[in-house]
């Protein structure tokens, strides 16, 4: 997702983070890239802009009717990516899918966050 609207304008932190929830409501998690380089070809040579990538995954091994799923979650990226394009003036929102082996060995839980995760607004911050 870009950083900057066409018409120049910065991104409020809130409107990505807001992306970011969505994500976290369909997946159950978001990870997200706050500054990327995204290129292409423009008439004039590469143009250059800054993003934010946001990714998440589904595990086929322990979902339901994964391929359901799996369409539903189509639908429901394509959608996000379409209200991106047209809140941020946006031609396209870039989308990618591919198929990623993604374990979770097992650490040492620890009950209580360190204070330097928590009452940061990280969106701000980064973004």
């Amino acid at each position: 997702m870009p950083k900057f609207s066409n018409n120049e304008r910065r991104i409020k932190p809130e409107e990505i983070e807001s992306f970011a929830k969505r994500m976290t409501d369909q997946f159950g998690g978001v990870i997200v890239i706050p500054s990327v380089l995204g290129c292409y070809a423009g008439e004039q040579g590469l143009v250059c802009e800054e993003n934010v990538v946001l990714s998440s995954s589904r595990d086929s091994e322990s979902t339901s009717n994964f391929r359901d799923q799996t369409r539903k979650d189509e639908s429901f990226i394509n959608d996000m990516a379409h209200r991106a394009g047209k809140r941020f003036g946006q031609e396209s929102i870039m989308i990618s899918q591919s198929k990623t082996e993604v374990s979770f060995p097992q650490g040492t839980y620890s009950k209580n966050l360190p204070d330097m995760r928590v009452g940061i607004d990280f969106f701000r911050k980064l973004i």
